[in-house]
């Protein structure tokens, strides 16, 4: 595995990619923030489950045991990435169901058409895996909820991560670019 310091670096440009591209005059909104990055490091986990790209219809969600064994590691790494810089989550009260005005704005396919592949881009420029690029996703995700959590509950937003990182580690994304190394 990587270094901790290449997985951070990694997470910081993921942080800035996604706060660039979903940024509307000059503001970001904060549940698609979080969920996009939450849903990149889903599907960053269930690329790593080796399924062939394009073998099941981007969208369909793939009931696996593997995604449910895996992606409850991504919200405690998340949750002990929150603690650890003073962010108090109780797992308890998380809302899992997301107030109207915190919900994406982006459906899943919607979001990786534009992002997974500048995603993908660092992940090759850092040499990580999809295994750590669900790592460097979560990253991201603390990031994003550090930096909004005097706007927004953090348990609203470590909810919509925790749905980010089912949806995606359950969805069947849609194909990488061909001409594009994975």
């Amino acid at each position: 595995m990587k270094n901790k310091t290449e997985m951070d670096a990694a997470a910081k440009e993921t942080y800035t990619l996604l706060v660039s591209k979903l940024q509307k005059v000059a503001s970001v909104h904060v549940g698609t923030l979080v969920s996009t990055a939450a849903r990149l490091a889903g599907a960053s986990l269930y690329r790593s489950f080796n399924y062939k790209d394009g073998e099941i219809p981007p969208g369909t969600v793939v009931l696996s045991e593997e995604a449910n064994q895996e992606w409850p590691k991504l919200m405690y790494m998340l949750l002990a990435t929150l603690k650890a810089n003073g962010v108090e989550v109780d797992e308890t009260k998380l809302v899992m169901d997301t107030p109207k005005q915190y919900a994406p704005q982006k459906g899943i396919l919607e979001m990786q058409a534009g992002l997974q592949e500048p995603f993908n881009q660092i992940m090759r420029k850092h040499g990580l895996d999809y295994r750590q690029g669900a790592i460097v996703g979560a990253n991201a995700c603390a990031i994003a909820i550090l930096k909004s959590r005097l706007l927004v509950d953090p348990h609203i937003t470590c909810g919509l991560a925790a749905l980010g990182f089912i949806e995606g580690s359950k969805t069947a994304p849609a194909p990488l670019d061909p001409g594009q190394p994975d």
